[in-house]
């Protein structure tokens, strides 16, 4: 894939929480988003991480909150806000830049700048909400009012609100009241810790000819994750005379007359190596990456399947109607689908092998093209470069 033009040479500041050159940081999506830029030529400034010393004094705050069952945290007061803008501030002093880039949007809420802010994240906190049902803690009513304040503040103050789904910017646009021309949506990428070549892809896809049906499931939350769904749908399956084998990487559910098809690894450590390999050859070696999700912020283990040729099944929430292609690179099935309706696309798909490959590869194709964060990256440069951007007031005003 070769280096955008109109990237190379621009200065980016890197906005942060964390150390966004540690791949384990936030799903590694903060390190795959500024090695993108780099990639593209880039002159990347580190700005991070930003989190305020201060923050510490709300701790007792924090500590109240939860011996009353819920979530509070103090990184969105405004003395935290106003400090972690200060931070920014000093360490962009004297540096030229063409334009901000902020990995969350707390950060970036109360900075001033003559350059542009691009804000990024995997969905509103509006959407956030869907996931409080499957937390032990909901957050705080105070939390909660602080936080739509706050994202509300740093919308407004971005020259480009950027998310992965549809559904976000749709969110943000109608909740926010944030103008079309802010809003911009560009899918995000997978976070492995290598790019595999079209060749390897295409040696994975042909592996799996006249093999048995291999479905893997990824997931921490089971219930969230719709691991029920994915054992139920296995079983019509193999009741249905499919020879398949079920793998389940990152829960170890309780499963009542356990089937023979299903073998669990309730742990995987990314940091171990040996551990890692193991992953990536159940990711490589499956027919179908299989997680039909309840909610979903975005998804990105379906893009990671999706470089390696692996089409996904999964539900139409979230992002991940964004990454699978319903009956082109996977199965994107309605949101309330049941484990029948799962159990009949998977057969579909696989019951030819010439049309199996066919969507492996389509899938493939799309990571290429889309799902890949030199992508998303060269994108945005692309939408900041366009005369409407500037018509639109994309550069913002100097403090």
């Amino acid at each position: 894939m070769s280096i955008h033009g109109a990237a190379e040479g621009k200065s980016v500041a890197f906005v942060c929480l964390g150390d966004a050159t540690d791949p384990n940081y936030s799903s590694g999506t903060p390190y795959g988003i500024r090695k993108g830029f780099l990639d593209l030529g880039c002159n990347v400034i580190d700005v991070f991480p930003v989190r305020p010393a201060i923050e510490h004094i709300f701790l007792p705050k924090r500590v109240g909150h939860r011996l009353r069952g819920v979530y509070y945290s103090g990184d969105r007061e405004q003395l935290c806000l106003h400090a972690m803008a200060k931070t920014i501030g000093q360490r962009l002093k004297g540096k030229r830049i063409d334009f901000i880039f902020a990995s969350h949007s707390i950060p970036s809420t109360k900075l001033r700048s003559y350059a542009p802010i691009v804000l990024s994240h995997d969905q509103s906190f509006i959407e956030r909400m869907d996931y409080f049902p499957y937390e032990q803690r909901p957050p705080a009513r105070e939390y909660l009012m602080q936080a739509i304040d706050q994202e509300r503040e740093a919308l407004s103050n971005a020259a480009l609100c950027v998310y992965p789904s549809e559904r976000s910017v749709r969110t943000i646009e109608e909740h926010y009241d944030i103008p079309a021309h802010k809003l911009a949506m560009i899918p995000w990428g997978g976070n492995l810790p290598f790019e595999p070549t079209a060749e390897q892809a295409e040696k994975l896809i042909e592996e799996r000819r006249r093999a048995e049906l291999r479905i893997l499931f990824v997931g921490v939350d089971w219930k969230r994750k719709g691991g029920d769904v994915v054992i139920e749908a296995c079983r019509i399956l193999h009741r249905r005379g499919v020879n398949l084998a079920l793998t389940v990487i990152g829960s170890n559910p309780a499963i009542e007359d356990k089937p023979e098809f299903l073998t669990i690894i309730p742990y995987i450590d990314k940091n171990d190596p040996e551990q890692l390999r193991t992953y990536l050859d159940q990711l490589s070696g499956a027919h179908f990456l299989f997680v039909p999700s309840r909610a979903e912020a975005y998804g990105h283990v379906f893009c990671e399947a999706a470089a390696l040729g692996v089409p996904s099944v999964a539900r139409k929430v979230g992002g991940i109607a964004t990454i699978i292609v319903d009956g082109v690179t996977g199965c994107c099935l309605p949101e309330h689908a049941s484990a029948a309706d799962f159990a009949d696309a998977i057969q579909r798909a696989s019951a030819d092998e010439d049309v199996y490959v066919a969507m492996a590869r389509a899938a493939r194709r799309r990571y290429e093209e889309t799902l890949n964060w030199r992508a998303f990256c060269s994108a945005i440069i692309d939408r900041l470069e366009k005369p409407v951007a500037q018509e639109s007031g994309l550069v913002a005003a100097q403090a």
